[in-house]
C-alpha cells in the first residue's frame, strides 16, 4: 500500500470519528469518499505516492477531469461537480495536515468560475404532479417500470438522497404505505402513505423483481453513485412530460409537492416537516415555498 493510500485510509477514518461525533454527516463524508477513492485511482495509474506530490497543476487536471455517462462517452463535468472535487480534497487535506500527515494545500488557489447563482426550487402544481405521473411510466418496460417507482416514491416525499435506498420489503402494499430510511443527521427515516397512482406504479415494479435484497430503484453503486442516477432518472420524467424547460423544477420538486400537499389539508407547516422528514419547520417551509414567519 503506497503512503498515499495510508494517509486517504487515515483521513477516511478521521471523517468517521467526525460523523460519530456529530461534526460530520453522513451524506457529506460519502461524497467527499467516492472522490477520495477516484484520487486515489488516478494516483496510481499516474505513479503518485503520497499527499506531497500532488501539486497544483495536477489539481487543476483532477478537478476538471471528465465524467463518464452510461454510454462510456466522456463528458466536461458540470461546475457543481469542480466546486465539490475542490471542496472534497481542501478538507482531505484539512484532515491530513490535522494528522501531521503533510504541510500541503494544493486546492486553495485552484481558480474555478463562480458557482451559477442558484434558482429557487417550487414544488411542482397539482397540474404538474399529473403530468409526471401521465410521462413518468414513458415505456412499458422495466426501465420504465422503475422510472416509475421512482417517481412514485418521490411524489410520496421521498428525497433524491432516499429514492435508491428503498427496498421491496420497505413497501407494504397491503397497508398502502412505504418506509422511507432517511439520510443521515438531516432527513429522518418515516412511514408515508401512497396514493392510488403510486401504490399502483411500485405493485407494478415490484412484480419484476426476484431479488428482495436489490433496491425498489434498480439500482447498485455506492450512496453517491445511486443519488445521481437517481436525479438523472427524474429529470428525464420531467423533460418526458414537458416540464425540463422550467428552471424552477428539478427533482426536488417531486417530494416538495408532497410535503406542500400536506400542509395545505390542514395548514400545518408541521405536515409538511412530518412528509420531508425534516426536525426545522423553517426549512418545511422553504422547502415548499411558504412565508410562514411574517412581521407584524
Amino acid at each position: 500500500m503506497s503512503a498515499l493510500s495510508q494517509a486517504l485510509t487515515q483521513i477516511r477514518a478521521a471523517w468517521a470519528a467526525q460523523i460519530a461525533a456529530g461534526e460530520l454527516s453522513a451524506s457529506t463524508v460519502a461524497q467527499w469518499s467516492v472522490f477520495a477513492g477516484q484520487l486515489e485511482t488516478l494516483a496510481a495509474q499516474l505513479g503518485i505516492v503520497s499527499l506531497d506530490d500532488i501539486d497544483p497543476d495536477l489539481v487543476d487536471d483532477i478537478v476538471r477531469s471528465p465524467l463518464q455517462d452510461s454510454k462510456g462517452r466522456l463528458r466536461e463535468p458540470a461546475l457543481p461537480t469542480q466546486h465539490g472535487r475542490r471542496v472534497a480534497l481542501r478538507n482531505a487535506y484539512r484532515t491530513a495536515r490535522a494528522l501531521g500527515l503533510t504541510d500541503a494545500d494544493p486546492a486553495r488557489d485552484t481558480d474555478l468560475p463562480a458557482k451559477p447563482v442558484e434558482t429557487t426550487i417550487r414544488p411542482l402544481t397539482d397540474t404538474e404532479a399529473e403530468r409526471v405521473k401521465s410521462w413518468a411510466v414513458y415505456r412499458w418496460d422495466k426501465l420504465g417500470r422503475r422510472h416509475g417507482a421512482m417517481a412514485a416514491l418521490a411524489l410520496t416525499g421521498a428525497h433524491v438522497a432516499e429514492v435508491g435506498g428503498v427496498y421491496p420489503d420497505n413497501v407494504d402494499l397491503d397497508r398502502g404505505v412505504v418506509r422511507l430510511p432517511g439520510c443521515g443527521q438531516r432527513i429522518d427515516a418515516r412511514t408515508l402513505v401512497l396514493d392510488s397512482w403510486s401504490a399502483l406504479a411500485l405493485h407494478d415494479r415490484l412484480a419484476d423483481i426476484d431479488d428482495r435484497n436489490l433496491p425498489v430503484a434498480g439500482l447498485v453503486g455506492d450512496w453517491v453513485q445511486r443519488k445521481n442516477l437517481v436525479s438523472t432518472a427524474l429529470r428525464r420524467v420531467l423533460t418526458k412530460a414537458g416540464l425540463g424547460g422550467d428552471p424552477t423544477l428539478r427533482p426536488a420538486s417531486l417530494p416538495a409537492h408532497a410535503a406542500r400537499a400536506a400542509f395545505l389539508r390542514h395548514w400545518q407547516i408541521e405536515d409538511a416537516a412530518r412528509v420531508l422528514g425534516v426536525r426545522s419547520l423553517d426549512a418545511a417551509a422553504r422547502t415548499i415555498r411558504y412565508e410562514w414567519r411574517v412581521s407584524a
